[in-house]
């Protein structure tokens, strides 16, 4: 899963290096020198750019609980960051060159690489992609089994091929391959009946939707690019307690 970060003065949640980097450059406004410290090491007499690399160096390639504090000139704390707990979900798209696309049924993207699951979940699909713009009847689905989303389905559909080997009710996480984009591919929630989408009732081709919408935002929480809307107005409505908080997953 990707890494992330927790940091004082000023954090709000759990962010990625860069984000640690910027905040930390907010309180190292003096010019030093500062002082490093990880565990029971220190490295004093450090100028802004030289504390940022070791605070980036350590953090970068710690593992669970890694921790780095800096002080400064006058033996001061001034920032504080450390590794956060390991997220439940992580970005299906991280090693993918893509763009983003319209938001409708669920969210379009466009480009090529190998894609992951969310999170945990069963493989209740494998599906056979449709390699057109749309969605067919055969697409992938698998259902999350943790997290703020636990029972939901997700589907994948359009332009990809399945990775090699996936079954129907193989156990999947966020580390696993589940095929590669080689097009414009869509992703979103589905209903978990066979392999279909949600259907809301109120939906027609590329209408913006509720559950559209929904999906972009978990997308972007787990660092991915959002859905465009285009302008569009949303049509339908979330189902009943329908998660929508996506901070920390």
């Amino acid at each position: 899963m990707t890494k992330r970060f927790e940091y004082e003065p000023g954090g709000d949640g759990p962010t990625g290096l860069v984000g640690v980097l910027r905040a930390s450059g907010k309180v190292m406004r003096d010019g030093g020198p500062f002082t490093v410290i990880h565990e029971q090491y220190r490295h004093p007499g450090m100028k802004k750019l030289e504390a940022q690399r070791m605070m980036r160096s350590i953090l970068a390639h710690g593992g669970k609980g890694v921790e780095v504090r800096i002080h400064n000139a006058k033996g001061k704390l001034i920032f504080d960051a450390k590794r956060a707990p390991a997220s439940t979900y992580d970005d299906p798209f991280r090693d993918a060159y893509y763009n983003s696309a319209r938001i409708d049924a669920g969210v379009d993207y466009c480009g090529s690489g190998k894609f992951y699951a969310i999170g945990p979940g069963i493989l209740t699909h494998v599906g056979t992609p449709s390699h057109t713009s749309t969605f067919g009847d055969d697409m992938m689905v698998y259902q999350l089994t943790d997290g703020p989303a636990k029972g939901k389905y997700v589907f994948f559909a359009e332009h990809y091929n399945n990775a090699p080997g996936l079954k129907d009710g193989q156990r999947i996480d966020s580390n696993t391959v589940l095929g590669t984009m080689n097009g414009c591919i869509e992703i979103g929630w589905s209903d978990g009946r066979g392999s279909y989408a949600w259907n809301s009732g109120s939906y027609g081709e590329g209408q913006r939707s509720a559950l559209g919408d929904n999906f972009s935002r978990l997308m972007v929480a787990l660092g991915a690019k959002p859905g465009l809307t285009t302008g569009r107005s949303t049509s339908g409505k979330l189902p009943a307690g329908w998660p929508t908080d996506w901070r920390g997953v």
